[in-house]
């Protein structure tokens, strides 16, 4: 059968509307290679520099008549093969997502890496080789670049590089620029075998297939779809056939939303798009029908797709927002106004947890205190019901009478009180007086394992200490908070062991302190489970024992003696002891990242065997000992997969299906990486999808993929996820602490949030999380927000009217500066400000540098404060490697201080943090999202506004502090630096009485 993708080629280009298809190359008509060129830059493995050799020449391609563009090469070092100069025209004035690449796999497992090349910089996309020569189509969103460079811009593209080394080949047939800003996942729903049942019409006799397509958003602004397919079909001549498009909203009656005419060429796939029209009228499961028919109009092929469209919220300070996203929510106008004491019943069988953290949390946030009712009636019920909720669900009920919360498990009940406890702090936050929203909502997990990882690698490499009560923190806002119910950490050497105590670094626990760790962990009914990495990763256990090191290379433990086995069973053993756990993570993954560090093979007791063997010997051994003991381990999957890193040289997929079946089988990637689950669920292996980052890019994918795997979530792997602060490309590691784990939460419990997109998603939801974490125990219902005025102790503008006369806001000039801050009385979240409105606005701090006091004068509760930072590129870096280096402050780096005087004399200082309550006022959006501020501040530079308005590219920060000493009048505050290589601003101080 020959295959048609149904897209037109006219030259180069897809002509069917803007925002469509661009062809970059395509070989398949070609009958030369003219313009390409080979540079051969690298050292070959005899040593010789440019060494070896290359060609490019027309190959066959996939089907009869077509061809393909093979380059290859022979004992080569490093080389590119470089395009011609990719001429411009008007496909460059519209948008792409992605690149589709239609290649041949040269029959090895390795890899080459196909360059977009464009004036910010280049991209690299590896084309991973899975042992077999077949053709493959993949659509590429982006490639990996250098920190600091601008995302990739497909219509900027000037030139492809192919890259390798050694002796390979890859046949290319065609590169496609894919139009549109968002992929919209298809699902079939129903089977061609049921076209009977359809009203189509009659049959043809042209057997047809489609067997491929893609559905993408061609604009977020507009309504524009753009639907690429292809059809396979035995027809060896020319015809015409007809597509169209049947599209039915939730709700609403089917609709024609496409038709037109493709012209099939049978030795050809021809790229086209069918285009249409739709404005969303609400959210839900749609249905799309595409019908090809014949020129006489009978029904040659039919698909049947489902396809999710979740509208992004509009971002409002005021509204409530539940996170996770709820299955149901129906809010209401009014407001219940929490009494001073109210009455509470419970009924059913359940734990006291939920009732006691509910009852604390009420009387240490508002004061309310709780009292036993005399009858039946009751302010607040909280039933244990044994049916019609669904596992770890609950339901909520606020209204005029009060509050019912009803669940048929105490974790549903706990996340049933969690939600009533974020519902009252966003309904009563910077009111008068604390009430809860009248609502009505229904939730429960769609997916009922939800995994976080903590892999403790950043631990080992600054000085910031390991402290039980930040880590408690982290749990009760962000792994409880986000309904994960597991949390695996990779606590490796950071015990103090009583088997083994040379493993613990100077930043370890002790076991009194992990227990209470893992116990509060239980307590807010989040599972733990220990685990450590072998043998790859494992410098946590050869750094002491570099006798035990794999041909001396020194973060991989040698397999085969038997002393590296002995210790990996007794610090197991005493993690079991201490966790109790139900399962333990061995890591296992990116063993082969050592292996290929070791010139030469010279351990004794490795010599003679295949590397594979004795990993399969290692994972078995460990495996049997956990089965012994009722826990079951999880072990990575890359090493396992032959488009991974289970390939050649070492082959280690091989061992797969050798493996203990006790073994959960984890991936840290995506398809086509990953190993597939249904080879997985053949082999009798539980698949888990556990990310070492969020992949905010696959977003799309998350609803259907997940389906497929028993477990999902999120593993911290390179930052320290208190702060989004730890990296000097302080945006990448977003992909690891809070903004993600906040969305990667939201997803695992509702998958359907993902078709959103994370930047809508943070857009919309980020101040609301925000505003759940670290919330101030007032200890009172009634609140009175007081401004005090900063006007007599400011030393700068947030205006700059020159860039670099060393004042104005970051002295960048006015195009970037904070000027759309408003001055006089400002509200930041319902937070009210004194803004001055002299030309000097703000307090504007460097190096070692302390405002005057700001004058207060009388008893406060606590203060708001509201600031901002600022670095260039060089001081970013610097940033981090204080941070890495120097910082000794449990959750992240101070970068200034509040310092409060009382009126007896004693004083309090108010650490102000990087990446935690503050940071760098023109950071990217997600990462505004930390647990410190309560709310914060969006605006538009004069750049920015010439580009989108729209688009915030300025940021506030108001950060509650809870007074230590209320009842003592307090006499100034003064706000200083840290001594850091940050500028640091206040904007504004309230009085919270």
């Amino acid at each position: 059968m020959a295959s048609v993708l149904i897209l037109i080629l006219l030259s180069t280009e897809v002509v069917h509307g803007e925002g469509l298809d661009h062809v970059v190359f395509d070989f398949r008509g070609r009958d030369t290679a003219e313009g390409w060129r080979l540079n051969i830059y690298g050292t070959n493995a005899e040593g010789v520099k440019r060494g070896g050799g290359g060609k490019m020449e027309l190959v066959s391609g996939k089907h009869a008549g077509d061809k393909a563009l093979r380059f290859s090469s022979k004992e080569a070092g490093s080389y590119n093969f470089i395009s011609p100069e990719i001429p411009d025209g008007s496909w460059r004035s519209r948008k792409y997502f992605a690149a589709e690449i239609r290649y041949r796999r040269d029959g090895s497992a390795g890899r080459m890496q196909v360059y977009a090349v464009t004036p910010r910089g280049q991209y690299a996309i590896s084309l991973r080789f899975d042992g077999t020569q077949t053709w493959t189509s993949e659509i590429h969103r982006s490639g990996w670049s250098r920190p600091g460079t601008p995302p990739l811009d497909w219509s900027e593209i000037t030139r492809i590089y192919v890259h390798g080394s050694g002796t390979q080949f890859v046949d290319i047939e065609k590169i496609t620029l894919v139009g549109g800003v968002k992929r919209i996942h298809l699902e079939e729903n129903r089977s061609d075998a049921e076209l009977e049942d359809a009203s189509f019409g009659p049959r043809s006799d042209a057997k047809m297939e489609v067997s491929q397509t893609g559905l993408f958003k061609l604009d977020e602004a507009v309504s524009g779809y753009n639907l690429r397919l292809m059809l396979e079909h035995e027809k060896a001549k020319a015809e015409r056939v007809f597509a169209e498009l049947i599209l039915t909203p939730p709700g609403e009656p089917a609709r024609k939303v496409a038709q037109r005419e493709i012209a099939l060429r049978s030795a050809f796939e021809t790229d086209a798009c069918l285009t249409f029209e739709y404005k969303q009228p609400q959210d839900g499961n749609h249905l799309l029908d595409l019908v090809i028919r014949d020129a006489e109009g009978r029904v040659a092929a039919v698909k049947h797709f489902e396809f999710l469209l979740m509208q992004p919220r509009e971002l409002d300070y005021q509204e409530v927002v539940l996170w996770p996203e709820p299955q149901v929510w129906k809010p209401g106008n009014d407001r219940w106004i929490l009494p001073a004491t109210l009455t509470l019943r419970t009924t059913g069988s359940g734990d006291t947890f939920p009732v006691e953290h509910l009852v604390e949390k009420l009387k240490s946030r508002y004061g309310v205190g709780v009292s036993k009712p005399q009858g039946n009636s009751a302010d607040m019920r909280l039933d244990y019901v044994t049916d019609g909720i669904k596992p770890e669900g609950f339901f909520l009920d606020v209204d005029a009478s009060g509050v019912q919360l009803q669940a048929s498990s105490s974790r549903g009940m706990y996340y049933a009180v969690r939600a009533l406890l974020d519902i009252a702090r966003q309904s009563s936050f910077a009111r008068p007086e604390a009430g809860i929203l009248h609502a009505h909502c229904e939730d429960w997990p769609d997916i009922p394992m939800r995994v976080y990882t903590d892999f403790f690698i950043s631990e080992r490499y600054h000085k910031t200490p390991l402290t039980a009560a930040s880590f408690k923190r982290h749990i009760y806002d962000q792994i409880a908070g986000g309904r994960y119910n597991l949390y695996a950490m990779q606590i490796s050497e950071h015990v103090q062991y009583d088997s083994h105590p040379e493993l613990a670094p100077r930043n370890s626990f002790t076991k009194a302190e992990l227990r209470e760790i893992v116990d509060f962990s239980r307590r807010h009914y989040v599972d733990v489970a220990p685990g450590w990495n072998t043998p790859g990763h494992c410098g946590w256990l050869v750094g002491a024992h570099p006798e035990l090191q794999e041909d001396g290379e020194r973060k991989t433990l040698c397999m085969s003696n038997p002393e590296g086995m002995r210790i990996l069973k007794d610090i197991a053993q005493e993690l079991v002891d201490l966790f109790e756990p139900t399962y333990f993570h061995m890591g296992g993954d990116e063993v082969t990242h050592g292996w290929n560090r070791i010139s030469e093979r010279t351990c004794e007791l490795c010599a003679g065997q295949p590397r594979n063997q004795p990993l399969l010997e290692h994972w078995s051994e460990l495996a049997r000992f956990f089965e012994e003991r009722s826990v079951t381990p999880i072990l990575f999957d890359d090493m396992l997969s032959i488009r991974w890193n289970g390939g050649a040289p070492y082959d280690c997929a091989e061992i797969l299906p050798k493996l203990s079946r006790n073994l959960i089988i984890t991936t840290w990637g995506t398809s086509p990486l990953s190993v597939p689950t249904e080879k997985l669920r053949e082999l009798g292996f539980a698949p888990w999808w556990v990310s070492t980052a969020f992949g905010a890019a696959k977003m799309d994918q998350f609803p259907a993929m997940w389906k497929l795997y028993d477990a999902c979530g999120i593993s911290e792997t390179t930052t320290w996820v208190w702060s989004n602060f730890t990296h000097s490309d302080y945006n990448r590691q977003c992909n690891y602490s809070t903004p993600s784990l906040h969305a990667n939460a939201a997803c695992c419990w509702k998958p359907a949030v993902a078709t959103i997109g994370q930047a809508a998603l943070i857009h919309s939801d980020g101040i609301h999380w925000s505003n759940v974490m670290q919330v101030p125990n007032w200890g009172t219902r009634k609140l009175a927000y007081r401004p005090i005025s900063i006007a007599a102790v400011c030393n700068d503008s947030t205006r700059d009217a020159e860039a670099g006369d060393g004042k104005g806001w970051m002295d960048l000039g006015s195009d970037r500066d904070l000027s759309s801050l408003p001055n006089g009385t400002m509200s930041i979240g319902g937070i009210p400000f004194d803004r001055p409105k002299a030309e000097k606005d703000c307090i504007l701090l460097k190096q070692e540098e302390a405002s005057r006091s700001v004058e207060v004068g009388r008893r406060v509760l606590g203060f708001a404060f509201a600031h901002a930072a600022g670095a260039d590129e060089p001081q970013t870096k610097a940033l981090c490697q204080r941070f890495f280096r120097k910082n000794t402050d449990p959750l992240a780096m101070p970068v200034a201080y509040y310092k409060v005087r009382y009126a007896d004399g004693g004083s309090s200082s108010v650490a102000v943090r990087l990446g935690y309550d503050i940071h760098l006022w023109d950071c990217r959006p997600r990462a505004r999202v930390m647990p410190g501020p309560s709310t914060y501040w969006m605006g538009t530079t004069a750049a920015q506004q010439r580009l989108d308005p729209t688009d915030a590219d300025a940021c506030v920060w108001v950060m509650e502090w809870k007074n230590p000493r209320p009842d003592v009048p307090v006499r100034d505050v003064t706000f200083v630096t840290a001594g850091t290589e940050a500028t640091v601003g206040c904007l504004g101080v309230t009085a919270v009485e």
